[in-house]
């Protein structure tokens, strides 16, 4: 059995809904991943650390690609479905931006989830800033924008949330799920 086909990368616009899906997939009993880059900055701020994308992006992201890696170890051997918040995919879109690091070097190998990726699109009614969330709606559809460019370019399956309720989400990524496993 290929396990790596049950672990599903949640992707898209900041400020889409993701975290709010993910939180309601858990409760719907999914086991979920939360996003990578808000525990850096959680973890950060309360080391005094510097490793915030407003302060030191390098360090950053280089935090944010290595937790998402560490969740994915945790996880291997898991059989039942996975849905993580973010991950190695937008930690190498950002290095790859950012750092002009390849894709395929944050990789460290094949790509590490299923080549269905869910994807939340902008949803400017949605979108606020707060405390680990301090940029731009322009600047988050520009992170979009460099996503579903890496998502063409890896030949994966962009599967994009509807702008609906949470609970439509919900049903919607697990019925996906189930006619994916």
């Amino acid at each position: 059995m290929n396990l790596m086909m049950h672990k599903f990368l949640l992707t898209g616009c900041s400020g889409g809904g993701k975290s709010t899906l993910i939180e309601a997939l858990a409760g719907r009993g999914i086991t979920t991943v939360p996003e990578p880059g808000r525990r850096v900055i959680a973890a950060a701020q309360a080391a005094g650390s510097d490793a915030l994308p407003w302060q030191n992006l390098s360090a950053f992201l280089a935090d944010a690609l290595e937790l998402a890696h560490a969740d994915l170890a945790r996880l291997k051997d898991t059989a039942a479905p996975v849905v993580f918040d973010r991950g190695v995919l937008d930690a190498a879109v950002a290095l790859r931006h950012h750092c002009g690091t390849p894709l395929d070097h944050s990789f460290r190998g094949a790509f590490p989830y299923a080549s269905c990726v869910f994807v939340a699109p902008d949803w400017p009614d949605l979108f606020q800033v707060d405390a680990e969330r301090r940029h731009s709606l322009q600047d988050a559809q520009a992170e979009y924008r460099r996503l579903l460019t890496a998502i063409r370019e890896l030949r994966l399956e962009p599967v994009f949330l509807p702008r609906t309720t949470v609970a439509d989400r919900v049903s919607f990524v697990m019925n996906t799920i189930r006619s994916r496993s």
